[in-house]
């Protein structure tokens, strides 16, 4: 019998490009998946699909276009790509940020972050 995973990947294989995004809910629905409003079980799934059969897989949360689809151009590509990392890059500061208020606040530096900055000098 064919798994949940694969029967989900061959569902977004066919949402090639932004206009024909598919929402978390459509693939709940879809499919079955015992979830709350987050999807969170749902987007555990279609993450696991997109690792599993290296898909492609983009995403946007607004507009009337909201949901995954497969990306088919380079140019949508670097969009998404780049999307991701100054996310990746603001979730850094702000962990940073707190560490820093941590120090300031208790006045003592937590004892992990010398490791953090002995790895940050390996890199």
């Amino acid at each position: 019998m064919t798994d949940k995973v694969e029967k989900i990947a061959k569902e977004l294989m066919k949402h090639i490009g932004e206009l024909e995004a598919i929402t978390s809910r459509d693939i709940s629905v879809m499919f079955d998946i015992d979830d709350n409003d987050t999807f969170i079980k749902t987007r555990g799934l279609i993450k696991e699909a997109m690792v599993r059969y290296n898909l492609p897989l983009g995403s946007q949360t607004s507009g009337k276009n909201a949901g995954y689809f497969l990306i088919k151009d380079e140019k949508v590509l670097l969009e998404k790509y780049n999307s991701l990392m100054r996310r990746s890059t603001k979730i850094q500061n702000r962990a940073l940020q707190m560490l820093n208020n941590y120090s300031l606040y208790w006045n003592k530096t937590p004892a992990f972050a010398t490791e953090i900055a002995l790895d940050d000098e390996e890199i």
